[in-house]
Formats: structure tokens, C-alpha cells, sequence
């Protein structure tokens, strides 16, 4: 119509499918299975997730794309956060510390090889882009993003940081790291506007021109974190049905009637529920000879990281005083950002069997609390000693 009436009809029409929920599900508000963004941003989540989620289904056709929570949380946590916003945690903090925040140029052949590598494929992400085709330019950063941390496994500069007869490569190395950070932060921009601002103003760089991809960066400012993980109870609450219309709250047995803002009443839970510690009965009494079979020490987190294909645990780097270090798996994820978790003492059951997991084996179990329902009471803390315990100590 635009044609024949003599206006100019648009070059190119973005136009893709119908967004369905969890494996196909057609969107339903009485069954809680829409996508309500209002509902997501008040639970907090941050809307560059959801953007990179769905620039990693999108196409150039006109294709019908499905969100599927546990593919959500897996791959925002996993891409976004084990991948590309690790590279920063991990060499940011040694250039503000040690370099005064100052890059070297010197990159060393493998980390200039890298560099290039990188560099290299802006003409060809430009055109993914061009063309639709955000899936593909997602996958591809992604790839670049795996060089970059095998680069990172490769050269430890976590180890390099424990001799200073090393400062020199751990300077390349982690300049190295910056730059190529930065490169893909610039690549990732049109999809994470806010992480692109964050990066700025880290590295100080225009992260919208891409024609200064091959500009080094000079210096960085102090690292501060640049993405939270999602966590399974935010995606509970985004899909959790409203409640029915017409249905009345539910107080505790025996108290009809009661004020539901008195201190004594607690909806929906019966006196039974209510005098059950942390969702739990107490356990079967023990003797003081079962629990000294129980040896529990104080030990220090030497360093904490991400686990690559788990939402779930953490890989901590215990140090007990017993001239080694020990490798243990916590399901703590949800809850901590590994760099915070460094330095901090906290309580590993030591004498506990080693066991095999799928990512290594972990030599003992550090203590946390929960509440027994974790859907109702969300959170898990790990325990940490008073002030004055030191490491090795043992808890009688």
C-alpha cells in the first residue's frame, strides 16, 4: 500500500513470533504461566537479564521463542555472570591493588594473540546484528568469552599474585583480561545498555563507538560488582498464580476471628507449624561420644568460585592449618557473590568422607542454616566464627 501510493516503504520490518512460557506453554493469568514485566521488575530482577535471554532466541525469521525458567536462570547465571562478568572479577581487583589501576600495553604474545582474537570479530558481529540475527552474535560472544577464560585458567593470575617476582606477569596478564573485557562489553552493548554504562565508567571508555575496539585502556577505577545472579525464588515468585478472587486468608487452627496483625496469629499456619524451629523437628537425641566423632574446625576461605555448568555451588578453597588447602563444593550460590566470601573464616566439617561429585571431589562440608521450606523462607547462610577464633581451631 505504502508502495503503490508513492511513499517510501521501510528497508527492513522487525517482526519475530509469539513468546510462549516454559516449554511451549501458551500464556494463561489464571494458570500463572504470562511473563508479567511489571510483576518482574517489582520482584527486582534486572530487566538486562531478561533482554539477553531473549537476544539469545532471537532470529532474523519470523519464529515463535519460549521462555523457559530453569533455561533462564542457567544461562543468564552461567553466560552473563560465569562468563563474561567473571573475566572483570578476576583481574580488576589485582590492578587497582597492586598497578595503582594502571594497564600495561605489554600483553606478552599470547595475551596480544588473544587481544587480536577478539578484536578481530567486530566485523562480523556488526553484520550478525545488522541482520537479526542476535542468537548467533550472543553465541559467538559467548565463544569469545570461553578463549578469554581459558586464557584466565591458563595463566592463574590468582597464583602469579602470590609472588611478587611475578608482578610483571601478572600485570600482562591481567591488562590482557581488561582489554578483552572491555571489547566485549562493547560488543554486548545494544543488548546491555546498563552493563555497557557500568563498564564505562570502569574502564573509561566509549563503549557505543565501535571503531575504538582497538584503543587500550589506560587505567580502570576501583572494581565494584556489576550483576547479581538470578536466584530459583525470584522465578518462583514471577510465576507463583494470583490468588483467587472471592478466597479469604486462612489464620491458625483454634483462632477464628483472631486480629490477622496480632503478634499470635500467623496466617496459614496451624499452632503445630508454628512451634516447629526452622520448619524442622528437633532431631533424635545424641550422646557427647556420637558428637566428638564430629570434628569441626574453624577455616579460612582462601578463594571462592563459580562453578561452570552449576546454578547452585560455589568451589571454595578452605585453608584449616593442616599445611594444605582443601577443594569443597557449597550450594551456596544464590546467596553469596564468591569475592565476598574471600578472607572470611567459617566452620567445615573436616573428618567428613570425601566425595565425588560431577565438577571434583570435595573434602569435607562447611556448615550453613536454612529453613527446612525453602519456597516460604528463602536463604542459606554459612556460619562464621566470633571475632578471635583462627583458623584450625577446633568447635567443642
Amino acid at each position: 500500500m505504502l508502495h503503490f501510493s508513492g511513499r517510501k516503504a521501510p528497508d527492513k520490518i522487525f517482526v519475530h513470533g509469539f513468546l510462549t512460557v516454559n516449554n511451549g506453554e501458551k500464556m494463561s493469568k489464571s494458570r500463572g504461566t504470562g511473563l508479567d514485566p511489571l510483576k518482574y521488575l517489582g520482584l527486582g530482577m534486572n530487566p538486562e537479564w531478561l533482554r539477553y535471554y531473549l537476544a539469545a532466541k532471537l532470529s532474523g525469521r519470523n519464529e515463535d521463542i519460549d521462555f523457559n525458567a530453569d533455561d533462564f536462570l542457567a544461562r543468564v547465571n552461567s553466560d552473563l555472570i560465569g562468563k563474561f562478568v567473571n573475566i572483570a572479577s578476576r583481574a580488576a581487583g589485582f590492578i587497582s591493588k597492586r598497578f595503582e589501576g594502571k594497564l600495561t600495553h605489554i600483553c606478552g604474545a599470547r595475551g596480544a594473540a588473544l587481544l587480536h582474537e577478539v578484536r578481530q570479530a567486530e566485523p562480523m558481529l556488526s553484520d550478525l546484528y545488522e541482520h537479526r540475527e542476535f542468537a548467533k552474535a550472543m553465541r559467538e560472544i559467548m565463544l569469545l568469552a570461553d578463549k578469554v577464560n581459558a586464557y584466565v585458567d591458563q595463566n592463574k593470575p590468582w597464583e602469579l599474585a602470590k609472588d611478587a617476582a611475578n608482578n610483571e606477569a601478572l600485570h600482562q596478564v591481567c591488562s590482557t583480561l581488561i582489554n578483552c573485557f572491555t571489547v566485549l562489553a562493547r560488543y554486548l552493548a545494544p543488548v546491555l545498555p546498563g552493563m555497557a554504562q557500568a563498564v564505562e565508567a570502569l574502564a573509561g571508555s566509549n563503549l557505543q563507538d565501535w571503531k575504538q575496539s582497538n584503543i587500550d585502556v589506560a587505567a580502570i577505577q576501583p572494581y565494584t560488582h556489576l550483576m547479581q545472579r538470578v536466584t530459583p525464588e525470584q522465578l518462583d515468585a514471577l510465576f507463583e498464580p494470583p490468588a483467587k478472587l472471592g478466597s479469604e486468608p486462612e489464620f491458625s487452627a483454634g483462632k477464628s476471628g483472631s486480629d490477622p496483625n496480632s503478634s499470635d496469629s500467623a496466617p496459614g499456619l496451624s499452632e503445630a507449624a508454628l512451634s516447629i524451629p526452622g520448619g524442622e523437628g528437633i532431631a533424635p537425641s545424641i550422646s557427647i561420644d556420637d558428637f566428638a566423632k564430629i570434628d569441626l574446625r574453624v577455616a579460612k576461605i582462601v578463594q571462592c568460585e563459580a562453578v561452570e555448568g552449576s546454578v547452585k555451588l560455589l568451589r571454595l578453597t578452605l585453608d584449616v592449618g593442616e599445611g594444605r588447602m582443601r577443594n569443597v563444593f557449597s550450594g551456596i550460590a544464590s546467596m553469596y557473590k564468591p569475592e565476598d566470601l574471600v578472607g572470611q573464616l567459617t566452620v567445615l566439617v573436616a573428618n567428613l568422607a570425601p566425595r565425588k561429585m560431577k565438577f571434583g571431589v570435595s573434602e569435607g562440608m562447611v556448615l550453613a542454616a536454612s529453613h527446612a521450606d525453602e519456597k516460604a523462607e528463602p536463604g542459606i547462610y554459612i556460619l562464621n566464627p566470633w571475632p578471635g577464633a583462627q583458623l584450625g581451631m577446633r568447635i567443642h
